[in-house]
């Protein structure tokens, strides 16, 4: 698909990095809706391409990958490696080979993790507080469920709603709120607050993401300013 640069071209694994990275978080499914709109109706890839600047700049993937590597030990051989790979795509056929083969990068690179996964119950520990969201595409709000069980004084805190994580967004899990501990359970909507005053969650005011190109204004800002 051509772009906006006549030296550079969108194909279906660019399209794919930037489908699979801008839905982690909601708040900008609108731009990602604008770009697909565009390269659809258009046959223009400039937005896609654009997004693509934005996914993979700074050394977050490959940080991501040398991080999974140290934390598990190497799981599997070739042969199941390969089995989970066609489940993969039979389950996902657009992004299952994305996602598939985590075992097999950390073998090739040499480096694995030596501490067999094991539960953690904290004993003794001041309470910890476990953030879960209902929608997280990537972490299941079920493991925050049994994160808070499995810790001794873990206390859990959900969040309504879609996309990766809720740290930092609007309403009750504002950052400047992180030293409070809420009790079992508390949802982020409506309601009393841990001090017994009525709150209501408010939506987030709008800011920019590169509007020298992009007529949206996206990216949520903090009460404080602009979101990092």
């Amino acid at each position: 698909m051509q772009t906006a640069d006549p030296n550079i071209t969108v194909d279906g694994g660019t399209v794919r990095s930037v489908v699979r990275r801008f839905l982690y978080s909601s708040e900008y499914w609108p731009l990602l809706t604008y770009a697909l709109d565009q390269a659809i109706t258009q046959k223009d890839g400039s937005y896609i391409q654009l997004l693509h600047g934005q996914v993979t700049a700074g050394g977050s993937t490959p940080t991501f990958y040398a991080v999974n590597c140290q934390d598990i030990p190497v799981q599997g051989d070739v042969t199941s490696w390969e089995k989970d790979y066609r489940q993969n795509l039979q389950s996902s056929p657009t992004f299952g080979a994305s996602l598939s083969n985590q075992d097999a990068r950390c073998q090739a690179w040499g480096h694995s993790g030596t501490r067999e996964p094991a539960p953690i119950h904290a004993k003794g520990a001041a309470p910890i507080l476990v953030v879960g969201t209902t929608g997280d595409p990537a972490t299941p709000y079920a493991w925050a469920q049994a994160l808070a069980e499995q810790l001794e004084s873990g206390r859990l805190l959900t969040w309504e709603g879609d996309g990766h994580t809720a740290y930092g967004r609007s309403g009750p899990l504002h950052p400047r709120r992180r030293r409070r501990l809420p009790h079992q359970r508390d949802h982020a909507r409506a309601g009393p607050d841990l001090q017994g005053r009525s709150v209501t969650p408010t939506r987030p005011r709008p800011g920019r993401l590169n509007g020298s190109l992009f007529p949206l204004r996206l990216q949520e800002e903090a009460p404080d300013g602009p979101a990092a």
